[in-house]
């Protein structure tokens, strides 16, 4: 498995993995087209002979950043993927200068949840009603990202 910068060829498979494993508004082609044109965003594929594993996104505001999207594959889960994936996203973080990394994940996400928290994310607070379909809380995790 490696883990890179999304390109464009790997957008299909990313939009269709998005719809798969997401509830509520999910990321389309044309948004994941424009989010690889935005110098602020951040986009990492991981992949096994060309097949796409996983994903995620990340928006950086000088030295504060959003994780916008993280899915992995459902057969590929408990694989290290999704902590591959998380790891080359905060190391490409740092090195852009960011220090205070933000993500909200839904109140029943446990396996996520876990994820961040394994990967030193601390819960920081709660947003009400931030999750559509099903209405459910997200849950403000931050990691302070040293230099």
């Amino acid at each position: 498995m490696t883990v890179n910068k999304m390109t464009a060829a790997d957008v299909p498979a990313a939009a269709a993995l998005e719809q798969r494993v997401f509830t509520g508004e999910c990321w389309k082609e044309e948004d994941f087209y424009a989010a690889l044109e935005d110098p602020a965003r951040l986009f990492l594929a991981a992949c096994d002979d060309g097949v796409l594993l996983g994903f995620c996104g990340l928006q950086q505001s000088f030295e504060q950043g959003d994780i916008l999207t993280l899915a992995v594959r459902p057969d590929f889960r408990r694989r290290g993927v999704g902590s591959a994936l998380l790891q080359a996203l905060i190391r490409a973080f740092r090195a852009a200068g960011g220090t205070a990394l933000f993500l909200e994940v839904r109140r029943s996400n446990t396996a996520a949840i876990a994820l961040y928290e394994k990967n030193g994310f601390r819960r920081q607070g709660i947003r009400r009603g931030y999750y559509q379909q099903p209405d459910e809380d997200g849950l403000v995790y931050v990691l302070e990202v040293a230099q």
